[in-house]
């Protein structure tokens, strides 16, 4: 199989299993630590750069750094 396909689905998992991980109360942060578990438990050196993960008005900045902010109901969320 080659490595772009590989890749990718090993996104489309970790996708869905940051999904399946958020609800209201779990923070940037939180979401962040759980990405990078997933990234090593499917076998991967590591990601290419840190996961990006914003909720609410934070999705809205470029390259935000992970903060403690609890997801809400109803929140925007960016993973990158």
């Amino acid at each position: 199989m080659n490595l772009i396909k590989k890749s990718q689905r090993i996104n489309e998992k970790l996708l869905n299993d940051a999904k399946k991980f958020l609800r209201a109360g779990k923070t940037e942060k939180e979401t962040e630590l759980y990405i990078l578990k997933r990234i090593y438990e499917y076998g991967c050196d590591g990601p290419s750069f840190n996961p990006i993960v914003a909720f609410g008005n934070h999705s809205s900045f470029p390259h935000h750094q992970n903060t403690s902010r609890k997801l809400k109901k109803g929140d925007v969320v960016l993973l990158d």
